[in-house]
């Protein structure tokens, strides 16, 4: 059975993927997200462990790939793990929140 820290809630909103070392960026899916990263849809693939950033809605999150899984032989699952210094993405009590890019205005529980 399969163990998350957190909850995940679906999503199919479009952001651009840039991974540390490559030009330009990719138009991703957005497939689901939680308070600590996020899953996406590509049709490049991305070595686990490369930094990696998504952008969405004029914010960015850094991150980790921590996994890439083909789906077809030209699209892949990526899971992002968000680094704790992505800016504005730290809830009012200090934690790590990516679901505050999903949030109407971006704004953090008050």
């Amino acid at each position: 059975m399969e163990q998350r820290r957190h909850a995940r809630e679906n999503s199919a909103a479009p952001a651009i993927l840039r991974v540390d070392g490559r030009p330009g960026g990719f138009l991703v899916t957005i497939l689901d997200f939680s308070k600590s990263g996020l899953r996406v849809s590509c049709s490049s693939s991305v070595p686990e462990g490369r930094k990696v950033s998504i952008t969405y809605r004029g914010r960015t999150l850094n991150g980790i790939a921590r996994y890439c899984r083909p789906v077809t032989s030209d699209e892949f699952h990526i899971g992002v793990e968000a680094d704790a210094l992505s800016p504005g993405l730290t809830s009012d009590s200090g934690e790590l929140d990516v679901t505050i890019m999903f949030r109407p205005g971006g704004k953090t529980d008050s």
